[in-house]
């Protein structure tokens, strides 16, 4: 080894196996080629394991019941409103008439903003 002190290859045997070799060698300021180099000599392999991509799967076994979402159209019946919005109106209602309150009581939200936002 030309460029490496004793110093940097105990380093490099102690830290290869949980750091990445370009970490290892900004931090001895050498090339990434000489810990290799080093690596390869004493035959040294990687430990780090891979992040774990993958989310908790749920267990179906112990609360099946919990499991099942419930049913959104269970308490009404859904009125499309626009492309965006849907409500659950309740059954036996005048959906026109469900309709114009819903739409009256969000362009009072919004001219309610604008107004405060005048100020």
């Amino acid at each position: 080894m030309a460029n490496v002190t004793e110093e940097q290859k105990n380093y490099i045997i102690r830290f290869y196996g949980v750091m990445t070799a370009e970490f290892i060698a900004r931090q001895l300021s050498i090339t990434r080629e000489l810990v290799y180099q080093v690596a390869e000599e004493n035959d040294l392999r990687k430990r780090i394991k891979p992040v774990s991509t993958s989310k908790p799967k749920a267990d179906l076994s112990s609360n099946e019941q919990d499991c099942i979402p419930p049913d959104p159209n269970s308490g009404g019946v859904p009125l499309v409103i626009d492309q965006r919005t849907t409500i659950i109106i309740p059954r036996g209602a005048d959906p026109e008439e469900r309709r114009k309150k819903f739409l009256r009581r969000i362009n009072q939200v919004v001219s309610a903003r604008d107004t405060s936002m005048n100020y």
